[in-house]
This record gives C-alpha cells, sequence and structure tokens, in this order.
C-alpha cells in the first residue's frame, strides 16, 4: 500500500490501541501527565472513529451513485460485492447476487465471453476489452465496455479482480441505425441521373457520384482529391470566358452561385455544358465545410441552341443584305419579320417594328390596301404578285410586291409575307412610254422625226431597267436584247442578236415552250426559267412575256422581262431548313412537349411525348393517355382556355410519377386557340427532395441533442464545482474548525511552550480555513443557487473588487428572470471568465457589466471596459489574450441557441455581448416545510436570564459532531458555563430550546431540514429570552446582517478567535441584554 493511501478500518483501530498503550507507559511513568494523555488519547480516539464514517460514508456514496457498474470477485469465480447499477442490469439487488458463482448470474455463453479475460486478470494484468455478454439471469445480452484489475492482499498475491463496467448496448444499436441510414442516402446519389459532385473549399474534388465518373470518364480513385479546374472544369471556356475563377468565387460563398451553366471538360478531352445547382455544406462553427454540386447535362440543348442561332443569322444576314424589302405579318397584320432595307425606309429598326402595325408607319389608307392583299394570299393559299403603292417620306412610291403565306409544321397559316421592290421609275417610264406612244400614233404622218426620236428614247428606258428584258421574233430569234440581259448573260448585244432564245436557258425545250405559249395565249406571267450565264453561273428567274405587233397590228413577236428570284428562292430554302431544324430540336428535347385543342385531341406531339403515352390515332388525350372514358378530373391544362394566362402545375399521374407540366396560350395559323403544353418528369426528383427532407430533418434533431448535451455539460462541470464545495465546507473546514476548539484547549496550558505551539497551530488552521472558504467561493458561490444570477452578479462584482481591485459598474434586469439552471450557470461563468480577462490582459482598473431581457425571450450579457483592446479577428484559441476562454464561451452559449459578438479595437477597449435563450425553468411542487411546534410535555419552560454566580447553560446547534465535541471542551473548561445539549440540525434546535431551556443558543448558519437563519427566527419568536449567537464558516456581510434581522444578538465566525466567542456568551447573558417577552401576532412559519 502506497504511503499516501487513506488508512483502513483496521489501521485507524491499530492507531488507537497504540495511543492506549502510550497513555497507560505514561500513566506509569508520569502520573502528572495522565490527565493530558487521556485527553490527547480520548482526541485522537474521537478522530479515528469521526474519519472511518466519513471515509465509508465517502465510498458507499460515490460507489452506490455512479451510473459505471462496479464489481468484485474471488479467484473461486465468487461474487465479493456489486453495486447497485451492476444489480440493476441483472434485476437483483446486491444481496440477491453477492456470494454466488459467476457462472450462475451469467450462464456457460456469458462466462464464455468473459473467460480469456478473466484468467489474463487472475495472472496479474490489468485487462480493458468490449464485447457483447449474455446474461442467463435475465436472459439478455449487452455490449459492455470492462476493465478488470487485479485485487491483491497483503503479500501482493492476486486474490481476485475488480471490475468497472459501462453499458454500451444503447450506443451500438444507434451506430447501426446511423450506417443504415447511410446506405440509404448512398443508394440514391448513387442511382441518380444528375452528376453530384462534393468540392472543398480549396476547390479539390472530395465526392463524386457513379453518373459523374461515367460522363467525365474518370474512375473515383483518379478523381477523388484532384483540383476541379483541370479535371472536370477547364480554366478557360471556349468562349474564354475564365471558369477557374469563377470556381474560386463559388468556394468562397456558394449560396452567391445558387445555380450557374458552363462548359466541362472530360478525361478524353470531349466538351460537355452543364447545369449547375450549388450549395453550400457548414461544420457546427458555421463554416464552410464542402460545397455541394449537382448538374444536369444539356450539352445536346446547347449545341441545338447554338445551330439554331447560327442558321438564324444567316438566314438574317441574307434578309439584311438583300436590296429588296422583305416582311412577314401575322394572322393579325403585326410585324413579326422586317429586314434592314424596309427599317431603313421606314425610319425605324428591325427590332422596334416587331409587333407594330403598319399604319403606324404608313398611311391608313395605304395599309388596308395592303392589308386586302394580305388577305387575298391567305384565302388563295398560294404566293401571288402585286403592284402596291405608299406614300412615305412625301413621295408616292410604287412596288412590285410577291406575297405567300408562311405555314407551320401541320401546314397551317400563321404569317404572310412579302418581298417588294420599288418600280416607281419603271412604271414611271411605262406611263411615259404608253403616252408617247398615244402621241406617235397620231402624229405619225407628219412627225417622222419625232417617232425616231420616241424610239431612241424607249431604247433608254428599256437600257435603264434593271431587269433582263429581251425581243423574241416569230422564229424564236433574239432581236434585241438590254444591258441587263448582257449583265445576265455575260455577252454583248451583238452576240446574242439573231441566236436562238432557248440556248441561253438551262431547260431550253421549258424555254421554247414558253415562249410558243405567249404566241399562242397573247402572255405569259411568272414564268420560271432558269438563265445561264456564259461563266456557267446560274440566274432563277420569272418572266412576264407578252406579244407586240407591227403597224398593221400583226404579231411581230414577243417583249420578255425577267425578274432575278435567286435571291428570293435561296430564302425560302433557307426558310424551309430552319423550320425543319425547329422540328428535330422539337422532336430532341428531353422534355414532351404536344398541342392541345378545345375538344381534348393532340394535334401535334414531339418524340417525348409520343414515348411516354403512345400515337393518339385520333383518340382524345385523356383516352390514349390515361385511359379515361372522360376528362381526367385532375386536369388542371384547360384553365388556360379559361384565363389566357401561363398554368404551371403537377401532373400526379396514375402510375405513381409526378410530372412537372407546363401550359402556355397558344393560336393556331387558322386563328383557332389551342394549348402548348411541356411536361417533364420529376419523380426522381421529388423522390431525391424527400431524402434531403428527411436527411435535413435528422440533422436538426441531432443538433437538439447536441445543445440539450452542452447543457447537461454546463450542469455537470457545476454540480462538480459545488460537490467539491460542500466536501470543503461541510468536511475539510468542520474538521480544521473541531481541531482549532480542541487546540484551543490545550493552549490553556500553563506550560508557556504548549502554549505557544498551539497558539501557532490555531493560527495555521484559521488561515487553512480561510484559504478552504476563498476556495469555496470560487469553485460556487452559493448565492449564485440560493438567490439567483442578478445576486450572483453583485456577488461577483464584490469579490473581483476585494479579491483583484477591479471596479465593476453593474447595471441589472429588474424583476424575476425565468432561466433555467445551465443557462443561469453558463451566464455567470462566462461573466466571470470575461472579468478575468480585463484583469489579466485588458490593464484597466473598471468594467461595466450589463443583464437585460430583449426582444424574442432572450437574455443578454454584456461586459465593457476601456483597457488597451485587441484585434477580435486574429484571436484564435490558444493564443495570449484569452483566445481559448473567449472560444469556449462562444462554443458553449452556440450550442444551447445562443451567440457572442466580439467589439474590438486595439486602444480603445472591448465590448463583448452574450446572448443566450430565456426558457421557463420547468415548475417544481416543493411544500415548505415549517418548523414543527415544540412538542415538550406541557406547557414550554420560560427562559430567563442566568442569575449571578450561576453558571450560562449553552444549547450547541451544529450538524457536524466534530464542532460540537471541540466547543463542548472548550466551554467545558470555562468556570461559569456549561454545554447542557447539542443539535444537529434546525428542527432539533428549535425541540431543544423548548425543552432545555438554554440561556444561550450557538446556531450554526447552514444546517439540513431547517437553516439557521430559519431556526433562530422560530426560537426568538416563541422565547426571546434566550440568546442566540449565529456561528458560521461564512464571513460575508448580508449574512451576519441576515442572522441579526431573524434574531441573534451577534454573529461570528469559526475562524474568530476563541476568545471572542466566550466573551461574546458572556456579554449576551448580561441583564441590560434582557427584551420583553414577545406578544404580538405569530409571524410566518420559517421556510425549509
Amino acid at each position: 500500500m502506497s504511503s499516501d493511501a487513506k488508512p483502513t478500518y483496521v489501521e485507524l483501530e491499530a492507531r488507537l490501541a497504540k495511543s492506549e498503550a502510550e497513555l497507560a507507559a505514561v500513566r506509569r511513568q508520569q502520573p502528572e501527565c495522565l490527565d493530558v494523555a487521556r485527553a490527547a488519547a480520548v482526541e485522537r480516539a474521537c478522530y479515528a472513529e469521526e474519519a472511518l464514517r466519513s471515509k465509508e460514508a465517502e465510498l458507499r456514496a460515490v460507489t452506490e451513485i455512479t451510473p459505471v457498474m462496479l464489481t468484485r470477485c474471488s479467484r473461486d469465480l465468487r461474487y465479493l460485492y456489486i453495486n447497485h447499477a451492476y444489480a440493476a442490469i441483472l434485476g437483483s439487488t446486491p444481496d440477491q447476487v453477492i456470494g454466488k458463482p459467476i457462472l450462475e448470474i451469467m450462464g456457460a455463453q456469458g462466462f464464455a465471453t468473459i473467460r480469456p479475460h478473466v484468467e489474463q486478470v487472475l495472472r496479474g494484468q490489468p485487462v480493458e476489452y468490449e464485447d457483447e455478454v449474455h446474461f442467463a439471469v435475465t436472459g439478455q445480452s449487452h455490449w459492455l465496455h470492462m476493465i478488470y484489475m487485479p485485487d491483491r492482499d497483503e503479500r501482493g498475491q492476486v486474490v481476485g479482480w475488480v471490475a468497472s463496467i459501462t453499458d454500451n448496448t444503447a450506443r451500438k444499436a444507434a451506430e447501426e441505425a446511423l450506417g443504415e441510414s447511410e446506405d440509404r442516402y448512398r443508394g440514391v446519389v448513387e442511382n441518380t441521373t444528375a452528376i453530384i459532385l462534393r468540392v472543398a473549399p480549396n476547390g479539390v474534388i472530395t465526392f463524386a457520384n457513379q453518373r459523374a465518373l461515367e460522363l467525365f470518364g474518370y474512375s473515383a480513385e483518379e478523381l477523388i482529391g484532384k483540383h476541379a479546374v483541370g479535371a472536370v472544369v477547364p480554366p478557360r471556356e471556349s468562349s474564354g470566358r475564365d471558369l477557374a475563377t469563377m470556381v474560386d468565387e463559388i468556394a468562397a460563398d456558394p449560396d452567391a452561385f445558387r445555380t450557374n451553366a458552363n462548359e466541362n471538360m472530360c478525361k478524353d478531352g470531349r466538351r460537355a455544358w452543364l447545369e449547375w445547382t450549388n450549395s453550400g455544406i457548414y461544420g457546427p462553427d458555421g463554416k464552410l465545410k464542402e460545397f455541394l454540386s449537382v448538374g444536369i447535362d444539356v450539352t445536346a440543348r446547347k449545341q441545338a441552341e447554338e445551330a439554331l442561332a447560327a442558321a438564324h443569322r444567316e438566314i438574317q444576314s441574307v434578309i439584311d443584305n438583300t436590296p429588296a424589302i422583305v416582311y412577314a405579318f401575322d394572322l393579325e397584320e403585326r410585324f413579326v419579320l422586317a429586314n434592314a432595307t424596309v427599317a431603313d425606309l421606314l425610319k425605324s429598326t428591325p427590332e422596334q417594328m416587331i409587333g407594330k402595325r403598319r399604319c403606324e408607319f404608313m398611311p391608313q389608307e395605304d395599309a388596308d390596301w395592303h392589308e386586302a392583299n394580305d388577305h387575298r394570299v391567305i384565302e388563295a393559299g398560294r404566293a401571288m404578285e402585286f403592284e402596291e403603292y405608299s406614300k412615305l417620306q412625301g413621295r408616292s412610291i410604287t412596288w412590285l410586291t410577291t406575297k405567300f403565306p408562311l405555314r407551320d409544321s401541320q401546314g397551317r397559316i400563321y404569317a404572310v409575307a412579302g418581298i417588294s421592290a420599288e418600280i416607281t421609275q419603271r412604271k414611271r417610264m411605262e406611263e411615259a412610254l404608253r403616252e408617247l406612244n398615244a402621241t406617235l400614233e397620231k402624229r405619225v404622218a407628219e412627225r417622222t422625226a419625232e417617232v425616231v426620236q420616241a424610239n431612241a428614247y424607249n431604247r433608254n428606258l428599256i437600257e435603264a431597267s434593271l431587269d433582263p428584258l429581251v425581243t423574241i421574233g416569230p422564229d424564236g430569234k433574239i432581236t434585241d436584247v438590254n444591258a441587263a440581259t448582257e449583265a445576265a448573260t455575260g455577252l454583248t448585244r451583238e452576240q446574242l442578236v439573231g441566236t436562238d432564245f432557248c440556248d441561253y436557258f438551262t431547260d431550253p425545250a421549258k424555254a421554247r415552250a414558253g415562249y410558243e405559249q405567249v404566241f399562242r395565249d397573247g402572255a405569259v406571267r411568272d414564268y420560271g426559267l432558269e438563265l445561264r450565264h456564259c461563266d456557267g453561273r446560274v440566274m432563277s428567274a420569272v418572266y412576264h412575256a407578252s406579244v407586240y405587233c407591227d403597224e398593221q397590228g400583226k404579231v411581230a413577236g414577243v417583249f420578255a422581262a425577267a425578274r432575278d428570284i435567286t435571291d428570293r428562292l435561296r430564302s425560302e430554302v433557307a426558310i424551309k431548313a430552319e423550320r425543319q431544324r425547329l422540328f428535330d430540336v422539337l422532336e430532341a428535347l428531353p422534355a414532351m412537349v404536344c398541342l392541345l385543342t378545345p375538344d381534348y385531341h393532340v394535334s401535334f406531339a414531339n418524340r417525348g411525348f409520343r414515348e411516354r403515352f403512345g400515337e393518339s390515332n385520333g383518340r382524345r388525350c385523356y383516352e390514349f393517355c390515361f385511359g379515361q372514358d372522360e376528362p381526367c378530373n385532375f386536369c388542371q391544362a384547360y384553365k388556360v382556355l379559361e384565363t389566357g394566362q401561363p398554368h404551371h402545375w403537377e401532373l400526379p399521374a396514375p402510375d405513381g410519377s409526378v410530372i412537372d407540366t407546363y401550359d402556355f396560350p397558344f393560336t393556331d395559323v387558322d386563328g383557332s386557340p389551342m394549348i402548348l403544353e411541356m411536361d417533364l418528369d420529376i419523380t426522381e426528383i421529388r423522390k431525391a427532395q424527400m431524402a434531403l427532407r428527411q436527411a435535413n430533418e435528422q440533422l436538426a434533431g441531432r443538433a437538439a441533442q447536441l445543445r440539450a448535451l452542452a447543457g447537461e455539460l454546463t450542469l455537470s462541470e457545476q454540480r462538480e464545482r459545488r460537490r467539491m464545495a460542500r466536501l470543503l465546507h461541510d468536511q475539510l473546514q468542520q474538521l480544521l474548525v473541531g481541531c482549532k476548539f480542541r487546540l484551543a484547549v490545550l493552549g490553556r496550558h500553563e506550560d508557556s511552550v504548549v502554549q505557544l505551539a498551539t497558539g501557532e497551530a490555531i493560527g495555521l488552521l484559521d488561515e487553512a480555513v480561510r484559504a478552504s472558504r476563498s476556495l469555496t467561493a470560487e469553485l460556487s458561490p452559493p448565492i449564485l443557487h440560493e438567490a439567483g444570477l442578478v445576486e450572483g452578479l453583485q456577488w461577483l462584482a464584490r469579490w473581483m473588487a476585494e479579491k483583484h481591485g477591479l471596479f465593476v459598474d453593474l447595471s441589472m434586469a429588474k424583476g424575476p428572470l425565468p432561466l433555467t439552471e445551465d443557462v443561469k450557470v453558463l451566464l455567470f461563468e462566462s461573466g466571470r471568465e470575461l472579468l478575468f480577462n480585463v484583469v489579466k490582459h485588458a490593464q484597466a482598473k473598471s468594467a461595466t457589466l450589463t443583464l437585460r431581457p430583449i426582444k424574442g425571450r432572450q437574455i443578454q450579457l454584456t461586459v465593457a471596459d476601456e483597457g488597451v483592446g485587441f484585434e477580435a479577428d486574429k484571436v484564435r484559441p490558444g493564443t495570449d489574450g484569452g483566445g481559448f476562454g473567449l472560444f469556449s464561451i462562444r462554443e458553449r452559449l452556440e450550442l444551447i441557441g445562443g451567440q457572442m459578438e466580439v467589439r474590438s479595437t486595439p486602444g480603445q477597449g472591448s465590448v463583448l455581448v452574450l446572448t443566450a435563450p430565456m426558457r421557463q425553468p420547468p415548475a417544481t411542487r416543493a411544500a415548505p416545510l415549517a418548523a414543527e411546534e415544540p412538542s415538550g410535555h406541557g406547557q414550554a419552560v420560560e427562559a430567563v436570564p442566568p442569575l449571578p454566580g450561576a453558571k450560562v447553560r449553552v444549547l450547541l446547534a451544529d450538524d457536524h459532531a466534530v464542532t460540537r465535541q471541540g466547543l463542548t471542551q472548550l466551554l467545558g473548561q470555562e468556570p461559569d458555563m456549561e454545554v447542557i445539549g447539542g443539535a444537529a440540525d434546525g428542527l432539533e434546535a428549535v425541540q431543544l430550546a423548548s425543552e432545555l431551556s438554554p440561556h444561550v443558543i450557538l446556531m450554526d448558519l447552514n444546517m439540513p431540514n431547517l437553516n439557521g437563519v430559519d431556526a433562530t427566527q422560530a426560537i426568538h419568536n416563541d422565547y426571546p429570552n434566550i440568546r442566540i449567537i449565529g456561528l458560521s464558516m461564512f464571513e460575508e456581510a448580508d449574512r451576519a446582517q441576515a442572522m441579526r434581522d431573524a434574531g441573534a444578538v451577534d454573529y461570528l465566525t469559526k475562524t474568530s478567535p476563541v476568545e471572542q466567542l466566550i466573551a461574546a456568551i458572556r456579554r449576551a447573558c448580561q441583564p441590560a441584554k434582557t427584551t420583553k417577552r414577545f406578544h404580538g401576532k405569530r409571524p410566518r412559519k420559517p421556510r425549509r
């Protein structure tokens, strides 16, 4: 056994026997020292008995209250001792188990589990392990963590073992449940079609699901741990956008980039476009741990959009660069297309013209005429040519216009397009030609010279035409051409005249048939031919031709005019191709797209819709989609026809899937209303959302458990502080005071050496008591738990001033504060820690402490000083300046739902604001225990002061036997005093006061059942002649005042000199201090 081990009961008895032997020896050798030796022996015996009882009670309390199972077993495998925790798991009591074989309690199965470890500990080796153990006596198995230590006898031989056992069954079940939850979550992530990545704040990929690995072409080992930039994200997009910076910005603040779309790279160099949804994953400290990115592959859609945009640009370029004006109007006669030429003519831009009517750019009369021609084209359903007139920019303009209908994929007309060439000048020339011809016919005879001049003029007009003009003789030979014809063929007039007209076309037979038709019918219009240039180029043209006659009216030949329609044909081909591209895009979309008629038919359905629901074959939507005989009662699509507004809703399909539906009003080319519907199957998305919601709920539950554990931790710490404080006060301090009183008796010895030694010993004991009292206050100030947080902080302010010279200016809340114990303790300890920081680091002599409730049922504690301050953002745990304390306070507050705000600047002081929830503590219903009425026989004896020369009758009221014994010996040395009894609690003091009628009662302040203040008040109310002197370990003035207010005549601390105590007893019994008996109304019964 080590030298510092506590003495056992046997050792204490041995010491007592030794003391008695020494006493006998002294008696034989020095009879005059008999009394002194006897007193010392008695004192040692009392001390040994008290110590033995204290150690036994302390050991019993620890072993029986602890939740850890404790047992002691012998070498023959029998239980020598078990505590209540071990007995509880066996469903028995300790007495029922002690002495029984282990095999009987555990059974063969359970004993086989522990047997190897028992054999090891019996060899003298400590053992620690965890295993599932079966107990035959209950039929249950438990996961136990066990520690075995060898039990040795006085010779060091192993006679058994001692075991400390913790039941971890609940924790094991929780770990298994957590594993199952993680497996379910992993299954959802790995089977989704979305790409899922988790990325650390530094950009390194920490997780990728199977879909992501398949898309990017990596294995998990290749991808995990790589930086996102360079692995799946190129530093720059093909367009030049900086993606490396974007990834850093997402890592810095994922919530600012909830969605984004960017180009990604695969292992083999392929590029893929993905739309990402980002969200941050934060730790308990609020810091970003990772960010989660969920992506959808939109590469096909992106490519289709780019191809469509390119086609649009090509078509628009052709339209904008043609000299003719190109436009299109919808069925409501609003612009849907306008090229740059018509926009310049109308002093506008193509963008500004879209959606506007003609009348906004030209007179209403002209607009009505043009719109009438549009209606003729719609009615005819084919291309038509018109001469149209407009008054623009102060002049009249004549147009040669070709108008044609635009049809949708179903062949329905939805707009009318037009291509117009200005022929104002040509019309004027034609009009002038007609007028000239009329004049020539009148003056042909007398004005031949004028005819020649007119012919020359006509020739100039023909040459000025931009369209190729040609005259053909009856034999099919060319007789004349203009300059435009020369340009179109690449040949001169001389080369063309006299040659066959048909030789210059790609289809000579068709050309011959055309002019033969003219000779036959007199005219032909819009006759299409392809004119071949000498260099091989081909021009598509339409010819208008008619016969002309000589002076005798005989047909002399054919006059033909060609209009170049090459660009128009190209535009038509491009538009047709563009229409086909749009159809292909609809077919390739992953969404389901359809057009619904008011009578529930599906007029159009893309491939996605057909693959999901099949072909309609003339059936209504509810028939072939869901097999219903009438419209579905859950369908909301036709609300669009009622409101005329887009509508978004979710369709719960009969097969259990969920379809996200978007409906839009749509007008067919014939003006009939329809519904454009786009559907997306979001079943998997909904399942993922549900799984995420469940995970969030589990996370919230664990956060609540963590807050509860934080509160329990605070309370556990405080309970341990209070236990240590009670141990110091109830054990150590009382023993020291008892020892002091015994030494005081020895101090009256005549030997000056003895007096000096006892005086020094008493001084040391007083110093030890003061140190212990100070430590008790620092560990757990009683006022905090007895009076509340406000009074505790007031005590803290006084204590800081006394101990550390720090003046604290208090500003406390008025009225009661509904605080739970953990919040009250945490705020008090945090406030003390912050005031310590002011003393240690702020270099300030004063501080301000404010406590006030704020909105939202919260309590706020503020500590401010005008010291040196510090840089709040640079404080880290473990650094100088109180960083660990600040971080510990912040973490504790956050765990119970509170927060800490730090405002400090070097040289300008600091302000620290703590906020915690102000929750109502659970109500307790504890009826106060009133002091019992005196229960003596008959009427209570009236207490009167002692007669002169009579001894003072003293009653001792203290819950510590050591103190009562010490006071009894001390006062027994006084010739004018006698101790007539001792009370171990307040109720017994009230009872003995009635029975024994003492002159003076020495009343301890803290006693069980009824404290000293209430006992004093009860005795003083009934027996005002009894003098009560308060006696306590506490020096606080408020406690002394409380005793005096209750009726005590004096108050002393147990560390006061014994001479002061004896003087106070004599002073209390002086006749001048007597008072009259109380005859008023009986006051309230004292509280417990």
